[in-house]
């Protein structure tokens, strides 16, 4: 935002035409980071029924990382190659070089001792005395938010640019309009997508996720830029 202003005020442009293209822009880049979210396994969706459509186990859920013997109190890289390990993307002689010895407490790591739950097959499959799997599936709330937040939208606001280029809307139109498009689609699969750790059992204000609050920000935002500038116009009228 502050980059944006300083851009601005040096070259003299309107902010508003400006904000116009960037949401126009950022679409795809919204798109690229939630696949990288879906291809990481972060933030993904809430527990759902197994038969739901979509829906799918990650091998960084919680139960399944201590089915894996996994722990959150290794680093990083040592949970990617292990869980290479596990889905038979790699041997665990070949990566036993390149892991901790100790985790992040300066606890040695007993990688003997871990080996033989590396098993991705084995643990998925795994099910509980009432039948239901160990792990459980999950929505993919990183696609659903890629392809609404960037390609659905993006195509909209590309579309309506198209349209109007010949006779563009007012400045800050198309800005509001991105606004207004990403918060319906992120506060509605917030429904879907999984609460904060620090929001599991109570929501920010009214009982929203930090998601929802944030998108009726955006909408607060939108109605700015759509109302504010028709009602000084009309006012120097």
């Amino acid at each position: 935002g502050i980059a944006t202003w300083l851009f601005c005020r040096r070259h003299r442009a309107p902010w508003l035409r400006l904000a116009d293209a960037c949401a126009i822009a950022v679409p795809p880049g919204i798109f690229a980071v939630r696949m990288a979210n879906f291809i990481n396994g972060e933030l993904y969706g809430r527990v759902t029924a197994a038969t739901t459509r979509f829906a799918m186990q990650f091998p960084t859920d919680p139960e399944a990382m201590r089915l894996l013997g996994i722990s959150p109190n290794w680093t990083m890289r040592d949970r990617e190659l292990c869980t290479q390990v596990a889905f038979g993307k790699a041997k665990f002689e070949d990566v036993k070089s390149l892991l901790s010895e100790v985790d992040d407490f300066g606890r040695k790591i007993d990688w003997a001792a871990v080996v033989p739950k590396l098993d991705w097959t084995k643990v998925s499959a795994m099910q509980g005395p009432d039948g239901l799997p160990l792990v459980p599936f999950r929505h993919p709330s990183q696609v659903y938010e890629g392809v609404g937040e960037g390609m659905l939208l993006g195509l909209v606001l590309v579309t309506l640019w198209v349209l109007t280029r010949r006779r563009p809307l007012r400045p800050g139109y198309y800005f509001a309009i991105f606004l207004l498009g990403y918060a319906v689609v992120r506060g509605s699969l917030e429904f879907v997508r999984q609460p904060d750790d620090f929001l599991k059992n109570q929501g920010l204000i009214l009982g929203m996720t930090r998601g929802q609050t944030l998108s009726v920000g955006m909408v607060v935002g939108a109605l700015l830029v759509l109302f504010l500038p028709r009602r000084r116009a009309t006012l120097s009228a």
